[in-house]
């Protein structure tokens, strides 16, 4: 009969895990998950693991390697059981005894020795019903078993006062080589066993980790803080993930399982493409340290005015492209290009929303750049810092939001200074010495028309920090708001 495919549900545990009958089991050594076994429960009735009608009874259950999703070396730390109970909570003393063995059945177990794994009292919930199963059972093993990669056997005994109510857990749909249970001790013996429907169980399970570190960074070698590193653990059956974030300088240290065999690390970042690698075999087991490299993903926005430049000639389909052309009395002119150039840096209107990402092109050229009289409009392939002097003004007509320029309170001079920029690879900006005036201009070139986008602020409304509005035509040095982007006057 062919397995159906069955997915195992993972919690993993971040605090310190203690085991109610005082086994501990740090957390900095082992990750914690519940493995259901079998994994979709079909009904609820009467039965094993415990009839509480009797004042004794006996279960024993065979957990195939094909329900476990577990290594080899893992714990089994804790055994766990839904239903309901129509009546009051009771207690009984409980006596479980487990091994790992080879058979597929458990008519040909009874000659294996088992280990007693717990011994005590243990309660069983009141509440839930038929539609709405609560935990009822839970029993922690004051000795974790050490799981070998094979089957489970199970025996669990329980002694005390009966109760009047029938307490319902739920089964999976077979009986047969699976379980059976007794509800009668005559002395020694126990009575003829009955195969009953095989309950569900949550088996808690520990399994060991160690560190994995490393740093992140961006393709000019730059540390980059918030990443999110996800290493996934594919070697069949155990589907964990581990995960973390990188630290203010690009470093990570997490958790993994030690020893495994398969993984899939998957790095990222925001403004970054993703990274994705696969680790296997002997590889996967040396895991321990771990750089990374996030390239750039640099996304154009329809209706948001970019810069661009490229290493090879951009996609004119993809917009509108200007150059910076010349200078007239106060306006800086921006020309239409109709077929853009490699290493030429353009500001665009995107037509549509795309994204390049730097890990495909060749970042080794040099930084393209357009001088007239007395401006630079600068372009580059990494993230590059502009740098400006005492006598320059800086000027950056990108509207998405990935520059990161600083800025300064001067007690002195009682305005903001800006005195470092940083801005993303395929990016550009404009330098100029001097102030030329306060008007950009795009237009096509061909017909004079001037297109979308002007940048004169003789009309618009400019804004001071605090948000009260002042003439265009007289500002003093500072910073102010000019349709809703900084402007820096020196």
């Amino acid at each position: 009969m062919m397995l159906r495919i069955r997915m195992m549900r993972i919690i993993v545990l971040v605090s310190f895990f203690i085991l109610g009958t005082g086994v501990a089991l740090a957390d900095d050594e082992y990750v914690y998950k519940e493995v259901i076994a079998p994994d979709e429960a079909y009904s609820v009735g009467v039965g094993a693991p415990l009839i509480a009608s009797k004042p004794c009874n006996r279960a024993e259950m065979l957990y195939k390697i094909e329900y476990l999703n577990s290594n080899s070396g893992d714990l089994v730390t804790q055994l766990s059981f839904k239903g309901y109970n129509p009546g009051e909570a009771f207690t009984r003393h409980f006596v479980v005894w487990m091994s790992n063995t080879e058979s597929r059945r458990i008519e040909d177990t009874y000659s294996e020795s088992l280990t007693k794994v717990f011994e005590g009292d243990c309660t069983i919930a009141s509440g839930g019903s038929e539609d709405e199963r609560i935990p009822l059972l839970t029993i922690p093993l004051e000795h974790p078993l050490v799981y070998e990669g094979s089957s489970i056997r199970v025996i669990i005994e329980s002694t005390g006062a009966p109760v009047p109510q029938e307490v319902c857990f739920e089964r999976y749909q077979y009986r047969w080589y699976c379980c059976h249970s007794t509800a009668e001790n005559t002395g020694d013996e126990w009575s003829e066993p009955e195969y009953d429907y095989f309950p569900i169980t949550t088996l808690t399970v520990a399994t060991p980790v160690v560190n994995m570190t490393g740093k992140v960074c961006n393709q000019d070698s730059i540390p980059i803080p918030g990443a999110t590193i996800q290493m996934k653990s594919t070697d069949w059956p155990t589907p964990l993930v581990f995960s973390g974030e990188t630290d203010a300088n690009g470093n990570y240290s997490i958790r993994i399982e030690e020893g495994n065999k398969a993984y899939m690390a998957t790095v990222s970042a925001p403004g970054c493409a993703t990274y994705t690698e696969t680790y296997k075999g002997d590889v996967a087991k040396d895991v321990s340290i771990r750089n990374f490299t996030l390239y750039d993903a640099v996304e154009y926005k329809t209706g948001r005015r970019a810069t661009i430049i490229m290493p090879v000639a951009p996609d004119a389909s993809l917009g509108k492209y200007y150059k910076m052309d010349r200078t007239e009395e106060q306006q800086l002119i921006f020309e239409r290009e109709p077929s853009p150039q490699a290493n030429v840096p353009y500001v665009i209107f995107p037509d549509k929303d795309f994204t390049i990402d730097l890990k495909l092109l060749n970042l080794t050229l040099e930084a393209g750049k357009t001088s007239i009289d007395g401006v630079d409009f600068v372009g580059s392939y990494i993230s590059y810092d502009f740098p400006t002097t005492d006598n320059q003004e800086l000027f950056f007509f990108d509207e998405t939001p990935d520059c990161g320029f600083e800025f300064y309170y001067s007690d002195f001079w009682n305005i903001w200074i800006f005195y470092g920029g940083r801005i993303g690879a395929l990016k550009a900006c404009i330098i100029q010495d001097g102030w030329y005036g306060n008007e950009v201009i795009f237009h096509d070139g061909t017909d004079g028309i001037t297109t979308p986008g002007n940048d004169s602020t003789a009309d618009t409304v400019v804004y001071d920090l605090q948000g009260r509005p002042v003439s265009s035509q007289h500002l003093r040095r500072g910073i102010y708001i000019v349709d809703g982007k900084k402007k820096i006057i020196r």
